[in-house]
């Protein structure tokens, strides 16, 4: 039995997250609906009444870290409420609720419920008798978990949740099973959460999702990721919009004509390869070969020509060989990304290749990240080169503690840069001329305050 709450004392919560860019916004909305009911959100590491941890089972190493989180947040307050949710919690609830002294265990549905537990739980006389382990099965997620954020925990740009569910069960990927079938967020709910955000004072909101190049196609009323970009760009009133990871089979000749057409739409595209190699992207149950990966950047650089593409890059999937890592190291380097976020294969329990044979050794794993992540920096600091003498526009995120500034460009690259003449403010987009780059960004000056020094 939980003690030393009373009622009408101030209550505290703090919230930690594992993961994704979904994870962080089911975490903003869960802290809205406590902030909601006169709930203070504090820091992590400060003493709170209730601790939120958001998990994540992407990988093995995602599972290791929700367990040592919430077990670390138990023995440090004995007497705190402590919440696991989210997709670890979704796929294994009753370990987390066994080996991790988890209070109550939700998974990645029903958070409106959370608050009202959490409650009970605080006013319970005797806590044996409230049920503790609160997940459901996926397949019973059958509409989008519509709950509006009303900040996003100090970040200057704001993920806006726009779709969650998968159903393209790739052989190396747990997601499905965690978040359930496709659903989407109404369209004018999206709009309503993009302006309360906007009234915040908000210049860039991040369309995200699951399978966000599946957007509208549970909803039955003719919108898709193309439209509902639009909409937000032309109804939104933030001065930028960026869309989340893209599936190359989803980046459609309407998506692309909407980046072109409206100005405040970011022109990067994040687009998942995983492999350039067409043997290893079959065993992974990808629903495409290179050469309509090549097909699909082609034509986004044909009608963007200045749009950033970055992608996620597995190496190590079972069987791989050091041919087929080659290739795809090739590929990698045909196709120009401006970024690559390269991660080894993990081996999840319940998908198709945690069985499949001639699994990698992690030590060939560790050696081929390096490889590709020099890659990666390579074609980073080529592109980053080519915008040298240009001036660029920065969303000012922050300050350095050495003075600088530093903010992203709409192509997603990291500038830091002085401005001799006058603090600019946060979260406002001001001019910069770039002076230098490497594989990190670009550095300049405020366009007008004359060279950095």
């Amino acid at each position: 039995m939980r003690c030393g709450f009373l009622v009408d004392s101030p209550r505290t919560v703090a919230f930690y997250t594992l993961g994704c860019k979904v994870n962080q916004y089911d975490t903003d909305a869960v802290a809205s609906l406590f902030r909601k009911r006169g709930f203070r959100v504090v820091p992590f590491d400060e003493e709170a009444d209730v601790y939120v941890i958001n998990t994540c089972t992407v990988t093995a190493t995602g599972d290791r870290k929700s367990r040592q989180v919430i077990r670390r947040t138990r023995r440090r307050s004995d007497s705190a409420i402590v919440v696991a949710m989210g997709c670890y919690a979704q796929t294994d609830p009753q370990k987390v609720a066994r080996a991790t002294g988890a209070d109550l265990v939700f998974g990645t549905g029903d958070h409106h419920q959370i608050v009202d537990s959490v409650l009970e739980l605080m006013e319970a006389r005797d806590s044996d008798h409230i049920e503790r382990v609160k997940v459901r099965p996926v397949c019973e997620y059958d509409s989008f978990q519509d709950i509006a954020i009303d900040d996003a925990l100090e970040r200057t740009r704001a993920f806006v949740k726009i779709q969650d569910g998968c159903d393209q069960y790739c052989t190396y990927c747990k997601v499905p099973y965690s978040r359930g079938p496709v659903r989407s967020r109404p369209l004018e709910s999206v709009l309503e959460q993009v302006r309360l955000l906007a009234d915040k004072g908000y210049t860039e909101v991040v369309l995200i999702g699951v399978h966000l190049g599946l957007y509208g196609r549970d909803l039955n009323d003719g919108n898709d990721l193309a439209s509902v970009t639009a909409a937000v760009a032309e109804h939104g009133n933030v001065l930028r919009v960026r869309l989340g990871s893209v599936e190359c089979t989803e980046v459609t000749p309407r998506l692309l004509s909407v980046i072109s057409e409206f100005p405040n739409v970011c022109r990067h595209l994040h687009i998942p390869l995983q492999s350039g190699d067409d043997a290893v992207l079959r065993r992974m149950g990808r629903p495409y070969d290179t050469s309509k990966y090549l097909e699909v950047i082609s034509t986004v650089r044909s009608i963007i020509p200045e749009c950033a593409i970055t992608t996620d890059l597995m190496v190590g999937f079972p069987g791989e060989t050091e041919a087929e890592f080659e290739r795809s190291m090739s590929f990698v380097e045909r196709c120009r990304f401006t970024r690559l976020h390269v991660f080894g294969y993990s081996r999840r329990p319940g998908t198709p290749a945690a069985a499949a044979p001639n699994q990698v050794p992690k030590g060939i794993i560790a050696e081929r990240i390096d490889r590709m992540t020099a890659l990666g920096k390579n074609l980073s600091e080529a592109y980053h080169r080519t915008l040298i003498g240009r001036t660029l526009e920065i969303l000012v995120e922050g300050e350095s503690p050495i003075g600088k500034f530093f903010g992203h460009t709409d192509t997603y690259v990291l500038a830091t840069f002085s401005s001799p003449k006058s603090a600019p403010v946060r979260n406002s987009i001001v001019p910069i001329l770039v002076e230098s780059a490497d594989a990190d960004g670009v550095y300049g000056v405020k366009a007008g305050d004359g060279p950095s020094i």
